[in-house]
């Protein structure tokens, strides 16, 4: 499993150096009840993400993370775990997102599905996330 190793700089890995079927794993990340609201009240201001009394009535018993605040910290944990290592041009899309349930300690891993050569010397790497 490729890994990452905080004690010297690693080597910049390009379409060649990804196979599919590699399987990364990220780090944690806790978001803070205050993290929740301050990201809310600039991007996503409904009230379950902002108002604690609000949110504790409803049917998640507490505030809960937007959706978009979670695919932000996916995007950081990725970028620690492999693409600070890839030598990148652009993300090309994001599929398939699904918030199957409320979320303050996210975590999780990406899995290499394919890596298709453009003949430009360039690839498209596509993988899953879980």
């Amino acid at each position: 499993m490729p890994s990452k190793s905080t004690d010297a700089p690693q080597r910049i890995a390009y379409g060649v150096d990804i196979h599919a079927g590699d399987t990364y794993l990220f780090d944690r990340y806790r978001l803070t009840e205050q993290q929740i609201i301050d990201f809310a009240r600039q991007w996503d201001q409904q009230r379950f993400h902002i108002e604690k009394d609000f949110a504790g009535a409803g049917i998640y018993h507490g505030l809960i993370a937007s959706g978009l605040q979670t695919i932000c910290v996916f995007q950081r944990l990725a970028t620690l775990a492999m693409f600070s290592t890839w030598s990148i041009v652009a993300g090309h899309s994001s599929r398939d997102a699904r918030f199957l349930r409320p979320a303050t300690h996210l975590t999780g891993t990406a899995t290499i599905r394919a890596v298709e050569f453009d003949g430009r010397g360039r690839a498209l790497v596509t993988l899953s996330a879980g």
